[in-house]
């Protein structure tokens, strides 16, 4: 009887394992809103939206020890918070962000910002498609699209070229590239049009299974490293594997309160 239990319970386990119950997939909810937000995201509908905040990241094996050594392997120093909005035309992502050194040494869009700036790095993808987006917006309102047809064509420099309408705003509560201040930190607002998304054949409601995921790199002159922080949790090494992406889930419940 005992060995015929051992059998059933490991069974059920395996069972569960494959159908991913003992695996959470982590949710980011957008909220609905019929009206242009507010940048500050002092509005009502920011309010109702769900927050979330950015986690422990590695800036790369080369960082590994200076993360170690400052704690930065369990805790974000510069912490940041994500809202998300959206409405039939556009998707809308609101970061507010703590940054002891606003820095941002990009001069040009469409190149790889998060090298040269305190940036936030979006990625999107629509599940059922082998297609997706790297999107950047930096501090100082510059910003970058690439598009890749499938991750499989991840590095041609056809994804460097693409042509897009994503639009960036900032807030800044501190001085630009001044390491001899002392700032606060910074407000981002992405928006990214519903037609962009929908260019190559997903659906921009519901019924399309979309996943997204965050990073942030933050450059300051007070830290013991460039900080990287995402959302969700990423075990992963490389920020395009979109197995670990969160479902974003279009809520439109919410349009009636408004």
């Amino acid at each position: 009887m005992l060995k015929e239990s051992g059998i059933i319970v490991t069974g059920l386990l395996a069972f569960l394992s494959l159908t991913g119950c003992m695996h959470k997939v982590p949710v980011m909810v957008a909220e609905y809103t019929a009206a242009e937000p507010d940048i500050s995201m002092a509005g009502k509908v920011w309010k109702q939206a769900p927050e979330y905040h950015f986690l422990p990241y590695t800036a790369g094996t080369w960082y590994e020890e200076i993360e170690r050594a400052n704690g930065m392997r369990d805790r974000v120093l510069e912490p940041g918070s994500i809202k998300l909005l959206w409405n039939e035309n556009f998707l809308y992502i609101g970061v507010k962000m703590t940054d002891s050194d606003l820095v941002d040494e990009a001069e040009r869009n469409q190149t790889h910002i998060f090298l040269l700036a305190d940036t936030v790095e979006l990625f999107i993808k629509p599940g059922n498609h082998p297609y997706y987006w790297e999107i950047y917006g930096s501090v100082n309102a510059k910003k970058t699209c690439y598009f890749y047809p499938g991750r499989g064509r991840l590095g041609l420099p056809v994804n460097d070229t693409y042509k897009h309408g994503v639009e960036v705003e900032t807030i800044l509560n501190g001085t630009l590239n001044d390491d001899g201040d002392h700032d606060r930190g910074w407000t981002l607002m992405l928006k990214i049009p519903a037609a962009e998304l929908t260019r190559y054949g997903a659906k921009w409601d519901a019924t399309e299974k979309w996943t997204i995921h965050l990073v942030r790199h933050n450059y300051s002159v007070y830290l013991p490293s460039r900080e990287v922080s995402a959302y969700p949790e990423f075990k992963a090494g490389n920020p395009h594997f979109y197995e670990g992406y969160a479902n974003l889930i279009l809520d439109k419940k919410t349009a009636g309160r408004q």
